[in-house]
């Protein structure tokens, strides 16, 4: 499946630098910083000893993104883009170990994303509204401990799907700034355990159209 997810990646992109021989307008380059709420969970794992079938931990992080987009490109409402965009969660969970013991787990989740990105945008006039859907592929990497015990670590490459909505305003015919509004998903395995990530984030963004 992570073949699968790469070379789609790459031909996507291969697409969007094709179309930049074909005609250098219409392109938009823009970077986002914002906060996000995120989920980690497993299902049927032993962690430490601990079985966990749901939620590890959930918190706050920080978020942010940079968007390559080129606008209008099968129709004056399409755009597609290239995006990396990074996450950052550490989560605490409280669960039950064997015995009926209490037990704190730790978890911190890093997340360098990596998509093509398609979306419906209102490309006329200055306030463009936009929905879109993201595919690609994620570099994970997580640490996980119970009751402040000495952590795991593990990475791997994990797809990655997210869907997205918000708006765009253009302070003149050069600069926009904007809003973004995205739900992630990623699954891979670390420290071998199959883990999947979910996070909901808002960023605040500031373009150049070229």
């Amino acid at each position: 499946m992570r073949q699968t997810f790469l070379t789609l990646t790459l031909a996507l992109a291969l697409v969007l630098s094709l179309s930049a021989l074909a005609a250098a307008e219409d392109w938009r380059l823009e970077g986002a910083v914002g906060l996000n709420y995120g989920e980690a969970g497993a299902r049927d794992e032993n962690i430490n000893g601990t079985e966990v079938d749901g939620s590890i931990g959930t918190g706050n992080g920080f978020t942010g993104a940079v968007n390559l987009w080129k606008d209008r490109m099968f129709a004056d409402w399409f755009s597609l883009g290239a995006a990396y965009s990074f996450r950052s969660n550490k989560m605490n969970y409280h669960t039950t170990g064997s015995g009926g013991t209490s037990q704190r787990m730790n978890t911190d989740i890093m997340m360098n994303d990596f998509q093509i990105k398609a979306a419906a945008r209102k490309n006329d006039g200055d306030i463009h509204p936009y929905i879109g859907a993201g595919l690609g592929f994620s570099y994970m990497n997580g640490k996980i401990s119970v009751d402040g015990g000495s952590q795991e670590r593990g990475e791997t490459f994990a797809p990655t799907l997210s869907a997205f909505v918000g708006y765009d305003y253009d302070i003149n015919e050069t600069y926009y700034t904007g809003l973004d509004v995205a739900y992630t998903y990623s699954t891979g395995e670390v420290v071998g355990i199959q883990v999947y990530h979910n996070t909901l984030g808002a960023m605040f963004k500031l373009g150049m159209k070229f």
